[in-house]
């Protein structure tokens, strides 16, 4: 279970709230590269999403369509259990 109200995940939200997505992607990825699934993949996705927020940011429309397309490629074929 992701803890996301301290360490690199608190941080990361942090940063996404100030929409500081560049930041957020970079604490979440710390975590990212320990984790095991199914939280590795759900994980990714959140930073995939905010790396395309980023990209929507400095007016790259191709890589914000690019990431997002491929965060639901990657949803519909992933089955992701929670709870």
């Amino acid at each position: 279970m992701l803890d996301w109200r301290s360490g690199e995940l608190a941080a990361g939200l942090a940063c996404y709230r100030r929409q500081e997505f560049f930041e957020a992607h970079e604490h979440w990825e710390l975590v990212w590269l320990g984790l095991d699934e199914p939280e590795k993949s759900f994980l990714q996705a959140i930073i995939q999403i905010t790396a395309a927020f980023h990209h929507w940011q400095r007016g790259e429309t191709d890589g914000t369509l690019s990431l997002l397309r491929r965060v639901r490629q990657k949803a519909s074929s992933a089955r992701l259990r929670v709870g």
